[in-house]
Formats: C-alpha cells, sequence, structure tokens
C-alpha cells in the first residue's frame, strides 16, 4: 500500500495555530529552526494515521498549549 500526502491543514494542534503543508503527493522536506513545530508536524500526521506521537504516545495534549 502506499500513502501520498497531498494537503496537510493544522488548526489549533499543539503550538501550532494555523499551518498548511502541499506536498502534492511528492517528497517533501520540512526544515527549520529549533522550536518552530516541525516534531508537532510530523506529531499530526503520525496522529492522523496511528492516533499516536512520534514518541508513541496516545494520550499527548492535541489542544493549543499557548493561550
Amino acid at each position: 500500500m502506499e500513502i501520498k500526502l497531498t494537503k496537510l491543514t493544522l488548526v489549533n494542534f499543539k503550538g501550532i495555530g494555523n499551518f498548511e503543508f502541499k506536498p502534492d503527493g511528492k517528497n517533501a522536506t520540512i526544515q527549520a529552526d529549533n522550536r518552530k513545530g516541525k516534531t508537532t508536524v510530523a506529531d499530526s500526521f503520525r496522529y492522523l494515521l496511528f492516533g499516536k506521537n512520534t514518541k508513541g504516545q496516545a494520550d499527548f495534549a492535541i489542544q493549543p498549549q499557548d493561550k
């Protein structure tokens, strides 16, 4: 089975207020400085597929962590 990501939209997921990623089914890389949300994006993708974050936890906070 092959899964291709065309678009990932995050709204109020962990520390991200609004983010849209459009790899259009192609290979893609997300690069940024530390503490800019790369792991949060990875957590969202793993949560959609497996119901767990990148650490394998199913009981992590998906609600915004900031006010």
